[in-house]
Protein backbone atom coordinates (compact mmCIF):
# COMPACT_ATOMS: atom_id res chain seq x y z
CA UNK A 1 0.00 0.00 0.00
CA UNK A 2 1.70 3.53 -1.12
CA UNK A 3 1.09 6.11 1.74
CA UNK A 4 0.44 9.89 0.38
CA UNK A 5 3.39 12.33 0.48
CA UNK A 6 4.17 14.65 3.01
CA UNK A 7 6.62 16.09 1.00
CA UNK A 8 9.98 15.00 3.18
CA UNK A 9 12.89 14.84 0.14
CA UNK A 10 13.13 11.11 1.26
CA UNK A 11 13.66 10.32 -2.43
CA UNK A 12 15.00 12.94 -3.76
CA UNK A 13 17.67 12.64 -1.42
CA UNK A 14 17.88 9.01 -1.93
CA UNK A 15 18.26 9.25 -5.55
CA UNK A 16 16.86 11.57 -8.12
CA UNK A 17 14.31 11.46 -10.47
CA UNK A 18 14.05 11.04 -14.25
CA UNK A 19 14.07 14.38 -14.36
CA UNK A 20 16.12 15.56 -11.84
CA UNK A 21 19.94 15.94 -11.32
CA UNK A 22 22.44 14.48 -8.32
CA UNK A 23 24.81 17.65 -7.15
CA UNK A 24 28.38 16.60 -6.05
CA UNK A 25 26.95 14.90 -2.96
CA UNK A 26 24.18 13.10 -4.75
CA UNK A 27 21.24 14.74 -3.65
CA UNK A 28 19.16 16.34 -6.45
CA UNK A 29 19.84 20.09 -7.44
CA UNK A 30 16.13 20.40 -7.53
CA UNK A 31 15.06 19.81 -4.16
CA UNK A 32 14.73 23.28 -1.91
CA UNK A 33 15.78 23.52 1.42
CA UNK A 34 13.57 22.11 4.24
CA UNK A 35 10.53 24.90 5.56
CA UNK A 36 9.91 25.55 9.47
CA UNK A 37 8.49 21.71 9.79
CA UNK A 38 10.69 20.14 7.41
CA UNK A 39 9.03 19.80 4.04
CA UNK A 40 11.20 20.20 1.21
CA UNK A 41 9.68 20.97 -1.94
CA UNK A 42 10.79 20.31 -5.92
CA UNK A 43 12.16 23.13 -7.75
CA UNK A 44 10.73 21.37 -10.87
CA UNK A 45 7.41 20.45 -9.51
CA UNK A 46 5.47 22.21 -12.46
CA UNK A 47 7.32 20.95 -15.23
CA UNK A 48 7.04 17.91 -13.67
CA UNK A 49 2.97 18.06 -13.64
CA UNK A 50 2.89 19.54 -17.40
CA UNK A 51 5.20 16.63 -18.84
CA UNK A 52 2.72 14.18 -16.61
CA UNK A 53 -0.11 15.79 -18.33
CA UNK A 54 1.49 16.15 -21.92
CA UNK A 55 2.81 12.56 -21.70
CA UNK A 56 0.06 10.25 -19.47
CA UNK A 57 2.31 6.89 -21.24
CA UNK A 58 5.69 8.15 -19.05
CA UNK A 59 6.32 6.89 -15.32
CA UNK A 60 3.59 9.32 -12.92
CA UNK A 61 5.79 10.49 -10.06
CA UNK A 62 4.30 13.57 -8.62
CA UNK A 63 1.60 13.38 -5.93
CA UNK A 64 1.54 9.22 -6.30
CA UNK A 65 2.63 8.54 -2.32
CA UNK A 66 5.42 7.42 -0.50
CA UNK A 67 6.52 3.61 -0.66
CA UNK A 68 9.20 4.07 1.70
CA UNK A 69 7.88 4.42 4.62
CA UNK A 70 9.88 1.77 6.96
CA UNK A 71 12.54 3.56 9.02
CA UNK A 72 11.81 6.85 7.03
CA UNK A 73 12.83 9.42 9.92
CA UNK A 74 12.48 12.48 7.76
CA UNK A 75 8.83 11.94 6.81
CA UNK A 76 8.10 10.12 10.19
CA UNK A 77 9.73 14.13 11.80
CA UNK A 78 6.94 15.82 8.99
CA UNK A 79 4.27 13.84 10.09
CA UNK A 80 4.76 14.53 13.57
CA UNK A 81 5.29 18.14 12.79
CA UNK A 82 1.83 18.26 10.52
CA UNK A 83 0.19 16.44 13.53
CA UNK A 84 0.85 19.02 16.39
CA UNK A 85 -0.18 22.23 13.57
CA UNK A 86 -3.67 20.15 13.56
CA UNK A 87 -3.59 19.88 16.92
CA UNK A 88 -2.50 23.46 17.36
CA UNK A 89 -5.58 24.92 15.02
CA UNK A 90 -8.01 22.68 16.57
CA UNK A 91 -6.99 23.84 19.79
CA UNK A 92 -7.22 27.01 18.68
CA UNK A 93 -10.74 26.80 17.11
CA UNK A 94 -12.49 25.90 20.57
Amino acid sequence: MISPCVMSGHCCLTAPCLYGKAGEDGICIYLDQPNEIGQRACLKHDEIIEKEKSEPEILQMMGKGCSSTLFNELRNSVINELNREKSNDRNNNK
